[in-house]
């Protein structure tokens, strides 16, 4: 189980005994994926590694190339790509 919530990115085992806690840095939503990924969303995505909540990719802001200007939220997309 995943929680989100108070600026902070919790797995939970199925007993409810947390397995590790994160800050969501920019984090909005929390997704699991086919293949077991846990796949974050912001104003970037991102995939985190099951057993530590550490980043395994991400891509944010202008790294989609879609504008040449900056967005309303680019400022969310810098702080979920500069954090660790």
């Amino acid at each position: 189980m995943v929680e989100l919530g108070n600026s902070r990115l919790a797995l939970r085992d199925p007993s409810g005994a947390e397995r590790w806690t994160r800050t969501a840095d920019g984090i909005q939503d929390v997704v699991w994926m086919a293949n077991d990924e846990l796949l974050v969303l912001g104003a970037g995505i991102g995939v985190l590694d099951v057993e530590t909540g550490s980043f395994v990719r991400r891509q944010c802001g202008w790294d989609f190339k879609l504008t040449a200007d900056p967005t309303p939220d680019a400022h969310a997309a810098a702080y979920l790509c500069s954090r660790e």
